[in-house]
Formats: structure tokens, sequence, C-alpha cells
């Protein structure tokens, strides 16, 4: 390994890539906080979780209530 020698331009080449990929990166990130930060955003997050906290009372009910029906 001692021996290997890199391109001249490898380490400015891999930086642009490097650079490129965080811009791609944080520019999604934005668009994503902006949509959760919005009112539609909000109502979606909100309805989903509603979805979810129905669900986990529906599986709470069914644990007391199949031991009793299986009696």
């Amino acid at each position: 390994m001692s021996d290997f020698e890199p391109s001249g331009n490898f380490v400015p080449r891999v930086m642009n890539d490097i650079r490129a990929y965080e811009a791609d990166a944080g520019s999604r990130s934005e668009c994503m906080r902006a949509f959760i930060l919005s009112r539609p955003g909000i109502s979606i997050l909100s309805a989903v979780g509603i979805v979810f906290g129905l669900l986990n009372i529906v599986r709470i009910a069914m644990i007391l209530v199949s031991p009793a029906s299986c009696l």
C-alpha cells in the first residue's frame, strides 16, 4: 500500500463531489421541513397520528376482550 500514489486531482474531485452531495441533501431537507411546517403538512401528520392512536386503542381493547371470549 505504500507505493500507491493518487492522481493529482483526486482530492479536489472528491471534495467537489462531497460538496455537490451536501448541497443536494440540504435542499431536500429544506423542502421537507417547509412541507412539514405548512398547514397541509401539519394536517396530514395529525391525521396519521389519530389513525395510529385509534389502531392502538383497538389493539388494547382486543387484548382485553380476546381472553374473555375464549372462556
